[in-house]
C-alpha cells in the first residue's frame, strides 16, 4: 500500500508516539474520571465540552507496518468509557481516508496531518459545533 506520495512506504513517526503506546487501565479510568469532571464543571457554566483526541502517525498507520509491532489502543479505550463527553477522536475521521487509499493523511517526513489530514478533521469539528448548537437552540 503507498501511503505517501514522498516514499510510498516508508513510515516515518515521532519515536515518543511508539514509546506510549498503552496505558494501564487504572491510567484510562483516571483520564476518564478527569474528563467527566471537566464536563460536569463546564455543563455547570452552560458550556458544551467537545474533547478532542488528535490521533498520531503511529496509531493510524499501525496496521500498516510490516512485520510484528505492538498495538496501540488508547484512544479506543478512552472513547469506550467516555459516556457524557462529546468525544471526538480524529482517527474515527482519518481512518477511512487512510482505508480508502488516499496518500500524505499525515505528513510523510513529520508528524503532524497534511492540508488533507487538516481539512478533514476542521470539517467534522464544525459539524460537531454546529449540532450541537442545534440541539441547544431546541425548547
Amino acid at each position: 500500500t503507498e501511503l505517501f506520495g514522498v516514499h510510498p512506504r516508508q513510515l516515518h513517526f515521532y519515536y515518543r508516539d511508539h514509546n506510549a503506546l498503552t496505558c494501564t487501565d487504572q491510567q484510562v479510568a483516571g483520564m476518564q474520571r478527569a474528563l467527566e469532571e471537566l464536563h460536569r464543571r463546564f455543563r455547570e457554566r452552560g458550556i458544551e465540552l467537545i474533547f478532542m483526541v488528535a490521533v498520531d502517525k503511529y496509531d493510524l498507520y499501525q496496521d500498516y507496518i510490516a512485520g510484528p509491532h505492538p498495538a496501540k489502543d488508547v484512544l479506543e479505550r478512552m472513547e469506550q468509557g467516555c459516556d457524557t463527553a462529546l468525544f471526538f477522536s480524529t482517527k474515527r475521521v482519518l481512518q477511512p481516508l487512510v482505508q480508502a487509499g488516499v496518500r500524505d493523511v499525515f505528513r510523510a517526513d513529520d508528524s503532524h496531518w497534511s492540508q488533507t489530514g487538516a481539512d478533514t478533521v476542521a470539517a467534522e469539528l464544525v459539524r460537531m459545533i454546529r449540532a450541537t448548537a442545534e440541539k441547544e437552540s431546541r425548547p
